[in-house]
């Protein structure tokens, strides 16, 4: 698909006369599509807070699903855990401070205590008199909050604490007021280590606090950015002002609780504490314990410079640190948490501002990434088999069956990094790529290859099926020419036979409509055939190249863009493919990448301009782009490229260069707009159901007695049924048609009454 982008050339849309749809667009996504900022875990729950949500995981990042807090903001700035309670600190972005490293200014929206697995959210922040909330802690079973204080000439952050979940507050840690960074405390909850912009110790379990003297300190400055406490041993992070040296530099610090206690009663100075100078500039961020195993995660940058992030290890408490490699590049780290046997940790990659969840089975030597992002990933074609939606984005094949809501890594056999398009065909799906064709036969789980015959022939574009013979058409370059030709198998694509009937080129588009498969291709004529390829016929009319094409009741549409960028079209046929007429609708096209109907209404996608629906065959067109009013990194919604559409139900899907979109077409169309007998001449005749599978009831008005002629014709005006022949009385009438033994797709019934004419368009589905 990269190499047929390269042919249809970036588009530029100029609307002329367009009024914009109302149809919301809504992404799907996951907890690797935002900034995340806090990762934590109860049980086998494990929760990810992102700038745009929270996500939580039951089968070890397999599959996510947020968990949306009862407010408008979805910041989630921080996370802690007391026994079955999650306590989340929802934040509000009030402006980007810096749009290259993604800092934020974030106002007061709430803290909540979280139960039930996420389906019960309680506020407990009404008793706090604050003026915003900065971070939260969990420690010794006390929850600490962080308030920043404006009643003096600088805000400072002031503790509170609460030991009954969050539903009573009081103010506490008797320390200098600061940036809180970390709190930490040993198994006996007695010893605690407390960084607020100085280090802290408490050996009564909070309730008095001493200052902490580390050595390499200046100036009375340290900046504590992390504290761990294990088996009566301290550990801090800090950044300090070396001697005689006014430039910040970070350092690791080792004591016992016996010393550090001697430290403080004898107001000692600097004994306590020893430097673990294997760590010096290595900006220790959290200090973990995994089984034997002390950890340090490090960051290559400085305390303002986020570089990447990497693991040292000790065995002997500290004395000795080794640096592990384990081939993962966490990017900007975030947090990190232990779940069982089982840790979790949060990396930021800047290149697209999203972010990786990792999973580690094995202590740290090895890291899988577990989120899905679907945002920051070019998603070309979109496909569905019942209600299960797929997509092939840079990190492989995605599976949804809840409408995008979570997403789950499949597709074992497939080979390739892109799929350029999905075909639906009975209990089998087919996935077309530049490295060949595949079939799965469990709605996408795995995957086999079915190209023989075909390999070497360029990547597969486009499927269809007319009986027993299945056609697939390709598109290759030599020497930088687009190639390609139609195929087609007997023998549900295990074997494939180039036509050879007629040479035809690169195959872009097939549809079908009954017996008839319509085919288009780049710098080709429209060409079809109604005896399953053994005769075609061929329209000397070239329209461009045609990219996509879409059958509604009144004709056939075929959407074209050019290599050099000059302005493509959409084109409408009415009488199959003998001859075309080009529509603008009020808009200049460029490149159109995708033509899907309902029968009733055209959707159409394009490059750099979004998406466009028409209600009434193409006459006028409405952009799509409510809810695209963004702008994520690079991309601005109002011009996203839109690669392909898909209807699956009532739902409009979307591929398009940040991830999958999704839309109601209800809401694009309107409750009214895809009624089938929405014009005044149709007011009175309705086929019910409609669209059907076997049989429909046709009926109708007349208000006059007279001649009737009721008859059904299919796309190309050919008729295939008379219903009824005589004579009518004045009044309402209803004919069944029972449509056995006739191929799906689209048909019309056609009355005629006393020279009088009412049409109804009609859906016949495959049973």
């Amino acid at each position: 698909m990269k190499r047929l982008l390269a042919i249809t050339a970036i588009a530029i849309l100029l609307v002329a006369q367009s009024d914009v749809c109302s149809g919301q667009w809504k992404q799907c996504i996951g907890p690797g599509d935002h900034l995340a900022l806090c990762v934590a875990s109860i049980d086998s729950d494990v929760f990810v807070g992102t700038s745009e949500g929270l996500f939580r995981t039951t089968d070890h990042g397999v599959t996510w699903g947020i968990v949306s807090p009862p407010i408008s903001s979805y910041v989630i700035r921080s996370l802690a855990v007391q026994d079955s309670s999650l306590f989340v600190l929802v934040g509000e972005v009030l402006w980007y401070d810096n749009a290259n490293t993604n800092d934020s200014i974030y106002g007061h929206e709430g803290l909540y205590r979280v139960t039930q697995h996420g389906a019960l959210w309680t506020k407990i922040d009404q008793a706090l008199p604050f003026d915003s909330l900065n971070a939260i802690a969990v420690c010794n079973s006390i929850l600490y909050c962080w308030v920043e204080d404006y009643s003096v000439n600088s805000p400072n952050e002031v503790p509170y604490q609460s030991t009954d979940l969050g539903e009573h507050w009081s103010r506490t840690l008797p320390l200098s007021d600061g940036y809180f960074l970390t709190i930490a405390a040993d198994q006996s909850g007695r010893t605690m280590l407390a960084g607020i912009a100085d280090p802290y110790l408490s050996t009564d379990s909070g309730s008095l606090w001493s200052p902490v003297h580390l050595p390499d300190g200046n100036n009375g400055f340290s900046l504590v950015t992390s504290s761990f406490v294990l088996d009566s041993m301290l550990y801090i992070g800090a950044v300090g002002q070396t001697l005689g040296n006014n430039d910040n530099n970070s350092f690791a610090f080792v004591t016992s609780v016996q010393t550090a206690e001697q430290d403080i009663a004898t107001q000692n100075g600097y004994q306590a504490w020893k430097r673990m100078t294997q760590l010096d500039q290595s900006n220790v961020e959290k200090f973990l314990n995994l089984g034997p195993t002390l950890f340090a995660v490090c960051n290559s940058g400085s305390q303002s410079i986020s570089g990447p992030r990497w693991f040292a290890e000790s065995t002997d408490g500290g004395t000795m640190w080794y640096p592990r490699d384990n081939g993962t590049d966490f990017g900007a780290f975030s947090s990190i948490a232990v779940c069982g046997k089982d840790v979790y940790a949060v990396g930021r990659d800047f290149d697209y501002g999203r972010t990786v969840v990792y999973r580690s089975t094995d202590t740290g030597n090895s890291w899988q990434p577990v989120s899905r992002s679907l945002r920051a990933q070019t998603c070309l074609a979109v496909g569905a088999i019942g209600p299960v939606i797929l997509t092939c984005s840079q990190e492989g094949l995605l599976r949804s069956s809840d409408r995008g809501g979570t997403w789950q890594a499949v597709g074992t056999g497939l080979r390739g990094p892109y799929v350029n398009t999905f075909f639906a065909d009975g209990p089998n799906i087919f996935a077309g790529s530049d490295s060949g064709t595949f079939i799965s036969s469990d709605s996408g789980m795995s995957w086999t290859e079915c190209d023989q015959g075909m390999r070497g022939a360029g990547g597969v574009y486009a499927f269809a099926r007319i009986g027993g013979t299945l056609f697939a058409g390709t598109v290759g370059y030599r020497y930088g020419t687009p190639t390609g030709n139609l195929y087609f198998s007997t023998d549900n694509g295990s074997n494939w036979t180039p036509t050879s009937a007629i040479t035809i080129g690169p195959i872009t588009a097939l549809t079908t409509h009954n017996d008839t498969l319509f085919v288009a291709g780049l710098g080709i004529a429209p060409v079809f055939t109604i005896d399953a390829g053994k005769s075609w016929s061929k329209n000397n009319q070239s329209i461009g190249n045609v990219t996509c094409m879409a059958l509604t009741h009144s004709g056939l549409f075929a959407g074209t863009g050019t290599p050099n960028g000059s302005i493509g079209s959409i084109w409408h046929s009415t009488d199959g493919d003998h001859t075309w007429t080009e529509i603008d609708g009020g808009v200049k096209w460029n490149n159109l990448t995708s033509l899907v109907t309902d029968g009733k209404n055209l959707f159409a996608s394009t490059h750099d301009s979004g998406a466009f629906v028409s209600t009434n065959d193409g006459s006028t067109w409405q952009r799509i782009n409510q809810g695209l009013d963004f702008f994520f990194g690079d991309y601005n919604g109002s011009n996203l490229t839109f690669y392909s559409l898909l209807m699956s139900g009532d739902d409009l899907f979307a591929g398009t260069e940040t991830g999958i979109w999704l839309a109601s077409i209800a809401d694009i169309v309107g409750p009214s707009a895809n009624v089938s007998q929405s014009s005044p001449k149709e007011q009175s005749m309705m086929a019910r159901p409609n669209p059907f599978t076997r049989s429909t009831m046709i009926s109708f008005a007349s208000q006059n007695e007279g001649y009737a002629d009721v008859t059904v014709v299919n796309l190309l005006g050919q008729q295939v049924a008379r219903i009824f022949s005589g004579e009518l009385a004045a009044g309402g009438h209803s004919f069944s048609w029972d449509a056995n033994g006739m191929p799906p797709g689209m048909y019309e019934c056609i009355v005629r009454i006393n020279g009088r004419l009412q049409q109804i368009p009609m859906i016949l589905e495959r049973n």
